[in-house]
């Protein structure tokens, strides 16, 4: 299974950062909005043909349960 989880970035750099898997790939992107970052990972998303599960989280090191799920198709990326 996909799944990709986002998180505000406690260390200096951009706000939100994503990591995960897309398929049988890593993934990492990083971005100043949440917004932004969800366009990020449609994009990767869409052009690698994997829609993968996308969460928030507090940490992304931890098992913990999602704050929320992102909807990908809310971004208007195809």
């Amino acid at each position: 299974m996909s799944r990709i989880k986002a998180y505000k970035n406690p260390d200096r750099g951009p706000a939100w950062c994503a990591e995960g898997e897309m398929g049988e790939f890593s993934y990492y992107a990083s971005a100043d909005t949440l917004e932004e970052l969800s366009t990020l990972i449609a994009e990767a998303a869409a052009e690698s043909g994997i829609f993968p599960e996308v969460i928030l989280v507090d940490n992304p090191d931890k098992d913990e349960a999602p704050i929320a799920e992102i909807d990908l198709s809310a971004t208007g990326v195809r």
